[in-house]
């Protein structure tokens, strides 16, 4: 069962927080404070729409507090959630997928954590959906309609999961395999074969015909998926209610929806599960930090939705939508005195 079904309860914006300088939480006090931020986020991966969203927020730092350095530091999630809970970061940006996996102390982690080491701060991105897609030649070749045609005929596929250390994607592709009765033992056992490449690297690969399927996530539209389109026929796969339910109650995911017209060969609205990131602080996070990051947020909210596409659609409220864990009490405090929280809200 994943830990996020567990609702942990919101802590109160009167809360003192030990590592403050002052020792207690005062809005007042932090927002007299024009001065730069110094700060870094243990992050996600070096490259792709993650990396721009990082970058974007670096940015409306220094909008909001000129001279400021926001510093980004790519790694692997689940390295960059271990740092934080070491107090050796006061940043991590990570997905709420990972914080289930941590505070299960599910592989990649070795032991589960408190839920107390990982205080939220502000949702940074939604809409990571989950995509498993297929050349079109493939699936005729061999009459497959979903992957439990694959299973059931043991057909030799070549499937992309993402790299090792992508937590998120192999999660995802573990659980999606095991609901149809797969692994990847099994898949090789009959001559398939598991490829741990990124989606871009994948997509070439499915261009040359050496990769059938592949299982991801990630933001839509991507340009990838669109070019690999123009010239290889592609088929996104839907999944099942019970399969979307299982990774929104095992992994911390959410409903989501590709809409038709995303790409060519989508042409009806598909209900997918999407994963959504998280800034999050530590316990010993200075919150004056804490608040700086979010009133960039805030008031630079109209330079992120020109981020991505899909992010032209959202507004500040995103921001307050952290999942269950109990956010840091300056976030608590922000949201609820720029009235994106009411005092019903977890």
């Amino acid at each position: 069962m994943g830990i996020f079904l567990v609702v942990a309860t919101s802590v109160v914006a009167t809360t003192a927080v030990g590592s403050d300088r002052g020792g207690t939480l005062d809005l007042a006090s932090y927002a007299a404070d024009p001065s730069p931020l110094e700060t870094t986020a243990a992050g996600f991966s070096a490259s792709g729409m993650l990396q721009v969203v990082a970058e974007g927020l670096a940015q409306m730092v220094r909008r909001s507090y000129p001279g400021s350095s926001f510093v980004y530091e790519p790694g692997g999630p689940a390295g960059g959630i271990v740092r934080l809970a070491r107090g050796e970061r006061p940043f991590a940006i990570q997905t709420g997928t990972d914080l289930s996996l941590a505070l299960a102390g599910s592989p990649p982690f070795r032991d589960a954590y408190a839920p107390a080491s990982f205080l939220p701060v502000a949702r940074i991105a939604e809409g990571f959906i989950v995509q498993v897609y297929a050349r079109e030649e493939f699936l005729q070749r061999y009459g497959v309609n979903d992957l439990s045609d694959v299973a059931r005929q043991r057909i030799p596929m070549r499937v992309s999961t993402n790299p090792r250390g992508n937590t998120v994607s192999q999660a995802m592709a573990h659980l999606i395999l095991d609901h149809y009765g797969m692994d990847y033992e099994r898949i090789e056992s009959w001559g398939g074969e598991i490829i741990y490449l990124p989606t871009r690297a994948s997509n070439d690969l499915m261009r040359n015909r050496k990769l059938d399927v592949v299982i991801t996530a990630g933001f839509a539209p991507s340009s990838a998926l669109s070019e690999l389109a123009v010239g290889t026929p592609i088929r996104m796969l839907s999944l099942p209610p019970q399969l979307t339910e299982r990774l929104v109650n095992e992994l911390g995911m959410e409903p989501s929806m590709l809409p038709a017209g995303t790409y060519s060969f989508v042409t009806e609205d598909m209900p997918l599960p999407a994963a959504y990131f998280l800034l999050t602080a530590g316990p010993h996070t200075y919150g004056g930090d804490v608040y700086k990051v979010l009133r960039s947020l805030h008031d630079q909210f109209d330079y992120y939705r020109m981020l991505h596409p899909r992010f032209a659609e959202l507004d500040r409220s995103m921001l307050a939508m952290t999942g269950p864990l109990a956010r840091h009490p300056v976030a608590e405090a922000f949201f609820r005195d720029t009235g994106l929280v009411n005092g019903s809200d977890n």
